[in-house]
């Protein structure tokens, strides 16, 4: 992520809530969360989640899952979409639910 060490300059930081990038990473959230059941959903077209470091938080989140047994409830995906809750945010969202919840 650090390649959005800029972002905090930018108005809303709701990726990167309270300064969190200057004490961990996102996948060492991603690893107090397991292995409780996990949705990540990046939207390229928004930026928040560079590609060239999407691909290591998500074997490193699933490496921690695995090591729980619980890979099958880490679902990741990054996608092009419109920036809602539509089309296949919208369904990946909902298959989630109706699974763990």
């Amino acid at each position: 992520m650090v390649e959005m060490a800029s972002y905090f300059a930018n108005a809303d930081s709701s990726p990167f809530p309270f300064g969190i990038l200057n004490v961990c990473d996102i996948q060492h959230l991603h690893a107090a969360i397991a292995p409780r059941p996990l949705l990540v959903r990046a939207n390229l077209g928004d930026q928040w989640w560079p590609m060239s470091g999407f691909s290591e938080l998500e074997r490193l989140t699933r490496q921690v899952y695995r090591f729980y047994g619980a890979e099958e409830q880490v679902d990741f995906r990054a996608e092009v979409h419109e920036h809602n809750l539509t089309g296949p945010f919208a369904d990946a969202l909902e298959s989630f639910l109706l699974r763990f919840v």
